[in-house]
């Protein structure tokens, strides 16, 4: 048996960093795009984008969406936490 598929990812990352006398400003943007198709009809893709660690668009789509599985050994006290959890004080485990 043949399986014929289609990945396509892109990524996108801008950021800036101005100091004045003590005064240092930052700021950063972020843009993900993910796209899989197969040949059997199936497909999924998602695009995320962040500013500032924020983010602000995440949208995702196909006939793949809520159809991942469940991985009943991880639960929200068992995953790691990410970097924005991280930063706001989630102990790492």
């Amino acid at each position: 048996m043949r399986y014929v598929l289609l990945i396509l990812t892109f990524y996108f990352a801008a950021g800036t960093w101005f100091q004045v006398g003590d005064n240092i400003t930052r700021s950063g943007t972020t843009s993900e795009t993910f796209k899989f198709a197969d040949f059997a009809g199936n497909s999924y893709w998602r695009n995320v984008s962040a500013t500032n660690s924020s983010i602000t668009q995440d949208e995702q789509g196909g006939s793949l969406v809520g159809t991942l599985p469940v991985h009943p050994w991880i639960t929200d006290e068992t995953r790691p936490p990410s970097r924005v959890e991280a930063s706001m004080g989630r102990p790492i485990i």
